[in-house]
């Protein structure tokens, strides 16, 4: 108990989102891409779990410092959202630590964002994270309904003259009916298995997705994010979306639920390697800040 206390008492300090600051230029850098452009030919970045700003005792759960409508002004328009279902609403949570605010509490969040800045749209990919009451997926498509002037839910890549002003649903929950369908085929990491960079196909379209989380060494892990980043440099067909996420946790660390480590080594090897490649497709960060999104969104430019 002493060691829990002393370390809560001291990483409770730990605030790896320094820039809290952001730039008319970070809240509608989407302003100066062309209307034609495919969302899968923008780089753009994203958080990883981008509700899970609690956790346990500063130890279990947290990998955010910035609240998501901080997040969307500072660049980030990628979302990872983790929901429950409680029978009544929807909670984010990430695992099973609570994140203290219902789902459509900053859904309204996200769409005020837009409204403010009518040239951006985020992509949201959501996922059922704790289990709860049943019907998941028709309780959530029923509240996703109510927001429909403000949602892009057909299942293909869209340029980005169509979503311009609306978020752009990516579905991870078993048995959704709308959104770009990233649930089929998602391959849970195991530990050291590389083969977690993988591809999920619908029709004639792709998501290359790197999902390496359960690691030995953070070496390895960013062996796969460089990978990936060459691949997204590389790929010229507007029917590839990648997802690149540098998120993760050392299996040998303590303890080995924390995001940190890994976050302060993987964050710090891409700002270090911001001119190794030219496009980065979707790339989500823990405790992301607006160095590293203007890394990012700089690319399109």
């Amino acid at each position: 108990i002493s060691v829990f206390a002393i370390l809560s008492t001291f990483l409770g300090f730990i605030n790896l989102s320094e820039t809290i600051g952001s730039d008319a230029k970070s809240r509608n850098w989407m302003k100066n891409i062309d209307d034609n452009t495919y969302i899968s030919q923008i780089s753009i970045p994203g958080s990883h779990d981008s509700g899970a700003l609690y956790s346990i005792a500063d130890l279990a759960g947290k990998c955010q410092d910035l609240s998501i409508s901080k997040q969307l002004e500072i660049g980030t328009r990628f979302l990872d959202i983790r929901l429950t279902y409680t029978g009544r609403d929807f909670r984010i949570v990430h695992s099973f630590v609570d994140q203290k605010v219902n789902f459509d509490v900053e859904l309204n969040n996200c769409i005020n964002f837009l409204k403010a800045n009518p040239s951006e749209t985020i992509v949201m990919s959501i996922k059922k994270d704790a289990e709860g009451a049943s019907d998941f997926a028709t309780s959530l498509e029923t509240l996703l309904n109510k927001y429909s002037n403000y949602l892009y839910t057909a299942r293909n890549i869209p340029q980005l003259k169509d979503v311009r002003g609306k978020i752009i649903i990516f579905s991870r929950y078993d048995g959704n009916t709308i959104g770009l369908n990233a649930s089929h085929n998602w391959i849970d990491a195991s530990e050291e298995a590389l083969e977690n960079t993988f591809e999920i196909v619908n029709n004639d379209e792709i998501y290359h997705i790197q999902d390496f989380y359960k690691f030995k060494n953070v070496e390895t892990k960013w062996e796969e994010v460089k990978k990936c980043l060459s691949y997204s440099s590389a790929n010229t067909n507007n029917k590839i979306l990648t997802v690149n996420f540098l998120s993760g946790y050392l299996l040998e660390a303590f303890p080995p639920s924390y995001s940190v480590p890994t976050a302060k080594y993987v964050n710090n090897q891409f700002i270090s390697h911001k001119d190794s490649f030219s496009k980065s497709g979707i790339v989500l960060f823990d405790f992301v800040n607006e160095e590293m999104t203007k890394i990012v969104y700089s690319k399109n430019f």
